[in-house]
């Protein structure tokens, strides 16, 4: 078969529209979609980092997903307005879902933006360290490979970064700070496995840069 006969047997991909969504796993994938990329392009919480953004939202969601009050109309409309759709459009589609697809939308949702968050957060801790000298960066990728070796709580680490970025003497009265724990917290909606891998990837960051060598 010729790659024209090919391309020609071929189904075309047909977009996800709130019109066109015909089963429960077509609503679930959509809505998911369309909520991360508005967070992602920073149209949810813009006033805000995308970590403390992420950390609010995965936060707020989350407490509903727990609580199992998936049809209260303050996270529709919060929903609602995170995925860029009319209230109405929303809850046409959300009426549609079982209870136990909406809890699993949530928590689907809160992982997505809270590991979205954290790769945002460690990418900026790194480029922050940049501006820091070679004792501070020394200090956060010892703390770091010692984490990956099991050596060190994940709360113990982000306690020697915040040491690292605010010395004894300095001030943590600041939205720096703030926004630094929003960051950390997001570790409450990801695996484990995932928050290993970005502090392994912003341990191989220093060692590349070698700025602590």
């Amino acid at each position: 078969m010729s790659d024209a006969e090919f391309e020609e047997n071929e189904e075309p991909v047909v977009e996800l529209t709130p019109d066109n969504l015909k089963s429960v796993q077509d609503i679930l994938d959509y809505l998911s979609e369309v909520i991360y990329d508005r967070w992602h392009n920073g149209l949810i919480s813009p006033q805000a980092s995308p970590w403390a953004s992420a950390n609010d939202f995965a936060h707020y969601i989350t407490s509903f997903a727990r609580s199992g009050m998936v049809d209260d109309n303050l996270l529709i409309s919060a929903l609602a307005e995170a995925s860029g759709l009319d209230y109405n459009t929303f809850k046409r589609l959300w009426d549609r879902l079982p209870r136990d697809r909406k809890v699993s939308l949530l928590i689907t949702v809160a992982y997505e933006v809270a590991l979205g968050g954290f790769a945002r957060f460690i990418e900026n801790v790194v480029n922050t360290l940049k501006n820091y000298d070679d004792k501070a960066r020394k200090q956060v990728a010892e703390a770091a490979s010692k984490y990956l070796k099991g050596k060190m709580s994940y709360t113990d680490l982000m306690n020697r970064i915040a040491s690292a970025l605010w010395p004894t003497g300095a001030s943590r009265n600041d939205s720096r700070y703030v926004d630094f724990l929003h960051g950390a917290e997001l570790a409450n909606y990801v695996p484990r496995f995932d928050v290993r891998e970005h502090i392994k990837h912003m341990l191989e960051g220093l060692k590349k840069h070698r700025w602590f060598w």
